[in-house]
This record gives C-alpha cells, sequence and structure tokens, in this order.
C-alpha cells in the first residue's frame, strides 16, 4: 500500500517505482498506490518489469507538472489520476492542499484502499466523497 503520500522535486528516476528491473529481479503484484499527491518529478510512477497484473491499482492520484507514468500499464487498473493543474492552495510555499477551486475535489472512487484518514491525519471521506491526491 501506498497511500497519502507527498512527493515532490524527485528528478533521478520517479516519484514512485515498482516491480523488477529485469527479468531477474523482483516482481510486483498486488500492488495499490492510492491517494498520493506527485508534484514536479521527472517521471511519477514509473512501472518496471514484472508488475503488469491486473490486482496492482493506481487510483486517486494526482500527477502534477512531469511524466505521469513510465512503463507498461495495460493489465494495471488505473482510476481516477488527475494529470494538469489541480490547484493547489499555494504551490510557489509548497501548500499543495487542494484549493476550494480545485477540479480534484470529491472526484476520488471511495473504497477500502483509500484508508480513514488524509496525510494531515483528517478524516479521509466526508459526506461519501473523497478528494484526489494526499489531502482532503
Amino acid at each position: 500500500m501506498i497511500r497519502n503520500n507527498l512527493i515532490y522535486d524527485c528528478k533521478e528516476i520517479a516519484g514512485i517505482a515498482f516491480g523488477g528491473y529485469d527479468h531477474e529481479r523482483g516482481s510486483a503484484s498486488a500492488i495499490k498506490i492510492y491517494n498520493n499527491t506527485l508534484v514536479n518529478n521527472l517521471v511519477h510512477i514509473l512501472v518496471q518489469e514484472h508488475a503488469q497484473v491486473p490486482s496492482n491499482e493506481i487510483v486517486n492520484n494526482i500527477l502534477y507538472q512531469g511524466e505521469p507514468y513510465e512503463g507498461d500499464l495495460t493489465a494495471i487498473e488505473q482510476t481516477m489520476n488527475f494529470i494538469g493543474d489541480p490547484i493547489f492552495v499555494d504551490e510557489e510555499t509548497g501548500d499543495f492542499h487542494l484549493s476550494t477551486q480545485s477540479p480534484a475535489r470529491n472526484q476520488g472512487i471511495v473504497n477500502q484502499w483509500g484508508g480513514t484518514a488524509d496525510l494531515d491525519g483528517k478524516q479521509r471521506v466526508e459526506n461519501q466523497k473523497i478528494h484526489l491526491g494526499a489531502f482532503q
């Protein structure tokens, strides 16, 4: 479970990477990547070899300023990931909470993988709705 993280300015490889780098090293299944905010990374999510399985999910994430994905995602569930400007409160000062005008508010899928609290420890689901990214 990779959930409720704020990952920004990763310029070397990727904000999140999973799988193995060749056919003899590593694999990944049942990986759940939910409600993360990724900003200004070279690649936000790197899917390496032996991770292209239907049990892997990338859901409710914000992918802003950077290449959203690298790797084969054909067998991986990808749902409600926001690519574009989510309109943060104050990006220049590092406040990556969603502004009241954000199109990423109340757009997420509510399920068991979203968790009960956001990165600030606040209740994740409000009125049966969930924001995309790490903050409710």
